[in-house]
């Protein structure tokens, strides 16, 4: 997650090390916490289980196939009643809650709705 690095977090791409995971996929697998829901045949649209501070996995490229290449942290509801969480994009140069590069809401049909996959909870 590009917050690790922005953050001065220590992260490896050496899953052996005492860092932490560099690359979303391996957060999802080996991260702290307990993998609360994880599908990567399609998009979530269960949000009951959600806390403020779980990390969310995205599948957000069809570049790299059916791989988790993108998380965030969900931060809650917003005014609207809609699930929000940030993340670092390349699109805004950094972390944000921001709608840059697709609104930031893990409900509905929107960019990051349909990539939703998985949660971790801490």
């Amino acid at each position: 997650m590009g917050l690790g690095y922005r953050l001065g977090m220590p992260m490896s791409l050496d899953s052996a090390s005492d860092k932490l995971p560099r690359v979303a996929d391996e957060q999802l697998n080996s991260g702290a916490g307990h993998l609360v829901v994880g599908d990567k045949g399609s998009h979530l649209t269960s949000f009951h289980t959600l806390r403020p501070g779980d990390l969310v996995f995205f599948d957000a490229s069809n570049r790299d196939g059916r791989a988790i290449d993108h998380d965030g942290i969900y931060v809650g509801l917003d005014g609207a009643g809609h699930a929000r969480f940030v993340s670092s994009r390349r699109t805004a140069h950094g972390p944000t809650i921001g709608d840059a590069g697709g609104a930031s809401v893990l409900d509905g049909s929107g960019y990051w709705a349909e990539a939703f996959r998985a949660i971790r909870q801490p």
